[in-house]
């Protein structure tokens, strides 16, 4: 059970908070030093920490209730509401609603500033493999 949790944890602490535990901790409503413990193993996350870990991670909220140990009331909620859309990661969905608010001729030229970074990208790419 732990260790499911720690990776879980890890894997979002590295990708989404750049290594920074207070980020994280402040994102799940914990403090850093429990944040700490948990990943040590010593105690798991409150129902109320893990949902907010799911809303913040884009992750399926059954999935972390099971990683922390909770498997009966993920159950319990997919037996209720059925298996959950996983959410947009907190990050992705900012991104969303800046875009929204952005005038239709700066989403054109946003739109093609992204076009023009995935084609390098894509460039990149094919080139490091044909190597």
């Amino acid at each position: 059970m732990a260790t499911r949790l720690i990776r879980l944890l890890e894997g979002v602490l590295h990708e989404q908070f750049g290594g920074v535990k207070q980020r994280l901790a402040r994102a799940i409503g914990v403090t850093p030093s429990r944040l700490g413990r948990v990943m040590q193993g010593e105690f798991s996350l409150s129902v109320l920490s893990c949902l907010r870990l799911a809303r913040v991670s884009g992750r399926d909220p059954g999935t972390v209730l099971q990683a922390a140990g909770k498997e009966d009331l993920a159950s319990l909620l997919e037996a209720l509401y059925g298996k959950a859309v996983t959410p947009l990661p907190t990050h992705e969905h900012d991104l969303i609603e800046r875009w929204r608010r952005l005038r239709p001729d700066s989403r054109e030229v946003l739109s093609s500033l992204i076009d023009d970074l995935n084609r390098v990208q894509g460039r990149s790419a094919k080139r490091k493999n044909s190597a």
